[in-house]
């Protein structure tokens, strides 16, 4: 990574690091309404777990996330996958930091329901074709042959139990920084405490804690219209994306991101997902049972509910 000097000012200080399908999208909509907190403009900058980003260097990280966010006292971002990389992410946070103050934020979901959103997000997105069971006989295998390439690009492809495994993914971060510097939820606690949420959220930035926060649901369970669009969105190739970036490499690469994801958003509809079958269920909940259980410990909360179907 390229270390010039610094002005932590303008650099975040706080991490939404995941877990992804567990509430991120709406916790990040949602704390970027508070008029003390700045949120990079594009969720998932992706920087400290994606190697050719993280190259780049920090001075290219603010410049392109967070100009003009020196006035506000909170400055953060959300990066799902900062929490599936922990063992690369953590690390280096704590080497661009030092001993400077820097807070996290994880939430949490039922790591069995989180494996199924997450597999049908990646049926929809065009890199998935097996089924469910299929998958998950074969993660082990297909993060083998892909690790390589998975963690040089910061993904989480293939993850659907590894993504879950939440205790032992917090870890590289626990063992680097103060346990006071983490703020722990779960995705119940949004749609059931809602405003408790909120205020203890916002006490634990240290930024005023009686703002009126609005509920926003975000990355609802969806469909793309049309399969083609969406593969190619998600995967540009060929003389069209030769074209298209003729036309936008003089953009920010912020602005860029933006008209993307908005013709992401634009090409989906709602969808109702095929019930997972009972057997399978079973079987996950029993292989996540000690994760669950050294979770409890580390969160101080009662998971039975996640224990059994």
């Amino acid at each position: 990574m390229i270390m010039d000097e610094i002005d932590f000012t303008k650099l975040p200080n706080f991490f939404l690091i995941g877990a992804a399908k567990a509430g991120t999208t709406s916790l990040h909509d949602v704390l970027r309404q508070h008029p003390d907190i700045f949120l990079a403009k594009r969720k998932e900058p992706n920087f400290f777990n994606t190697e050719d980003h993280y190259a780049l260097g920090l001075n290219w990280y603010q410049e392109t996330h967070f100009c003009k966010a020196e006035r506000y006292p909170r400055r953060g971002e959300s990066t799902a996958n900062s929490l599936y990389w922990s063992t690369v992410v953590a690390p280096r946070i704590k080497e661009a930091y030092g001993e400077r103050e820097v807070k996290f934020i994880a939430t949490f979901r039922d790591p069995v329901k989180r494996a199924y959103s997450y597999y049908w997000m990646n049926v929809n997105n065009g890199l998935e074709t097996l089924s469910f069971d299929e998958a998950l006989a074969r993660e082990e295998e297909r993060l083998r042959s892909n690790w390589e390439r998975l963690q040089r690009s910061g993904l989480g492809t293939y993850g659907y139990y590894r993504g879950g495994c939440y205790a032992t993914l917090l870890q590289p971060f626990l063992e680097l920084f103060p346990r006071r510097d983490f703020a722990f939820f779960l995705l119940e606690d949004l749609q059931q405490n809602f405003a408790m949420t909120m205020a203890s959220l916002a006490h634990f930035l240290d930024v005023r804690s009686d703002f009126d926060f609005k509920l926003i649901e975000s990355n609802s369970a969806s469909v793309p219209r049309n399969l083609e669009l969406n593969q190619f969105l998600h995967h540009p190739s060929g003389p069209l994306h030769r074209l298209i970036t003729f036309f936008t490499h003089r953009m920010s690469y912020s602005l860029r991101h933006q008209i993307r994801n908005g013709i992401v958003k634009a090409n989906l509809r709602p969808q109702i997902y095929i019930p997972m079958n009972v057997e399978t269920e079973r079987r996950l909940r029993e292989r996540f049972c000690d994760e669950i259980e050294r979770l409890e410990i580390i969160l101080e909360r009662d998971l039975s509910s996640w224990k059994t179907a």
